[in-house]
Order: structure tokens, then C-alpha cells, then sequence
């Protein structure tokens, strides 16, 4: 969960590891349109699609990591936008 309303606490939601070597990350409504996507860790959402800020809702994501050891990882779930 994140809120991005400029208060400068938990305004953006981004993938942290120190074990990442590559990365893709979805971030999709509820029907199914992506929002954001990213392939660098220092890339966080801040909650807008195409310079317009979202509607609080739960978003869904799909992640797909490879380690620095070679093992690849694939995942999904939801996170929550709030205001």
C-alpha cells in the first residue's frame, strides 16, 4: 500500500533488493490496462498514468526477477493505492 498525496511518507511504490540483477515489473487495473512498467529498481510508481494521478484503488502486478546467482523468479499480486 502507498499513498501519493506529496505528504513526503510512503508516496511511492517501487521493488527493492540488493540480490536483483534483472527485472520486470507490471503494474495493470482492474481491467486489465497496464499503468506502469519498469526494468530498473530506481524507477518507483507514483501512482499516475500518462501525467494524470489514478483514483485509489487496488492495483494488480506481475514481477519477473533474475538474481545475481542466476535464479529466476516470477510472481504476482496486488497493491493498494490509497490517498
Amino acid at each position: 500500500m502507498f499513498s501519493p498525496n506529496e505528504d513526503g511518507l510512503n508516496d511511492t511504490w517501487r521493488i527493492e533488493s540488493n540480490f536483483i540483477d534483472v527485472m520486470e515489473l507490471i503494474v495493470y487495473s482492474r481491467w486489465g490496462e497496464e499503468v506502469f512498467t519498469s526494468s530498473a529498481q530506481n524507477i518507483e510508481w507514483d501512482g499516475t498514468f500518462k501525467n494524470e494521478k489514478l483514483e485509489p484503488d487496488v492495483y494488480g502486478y506481475w514481477l519477473r526477477v533474475i538474481c545475481i546467482n542466476g535464479f529466476e523468479y516470477t510472481t504476482q499480486g496486488n497493491v493498494t493505492l490509497m490517498k
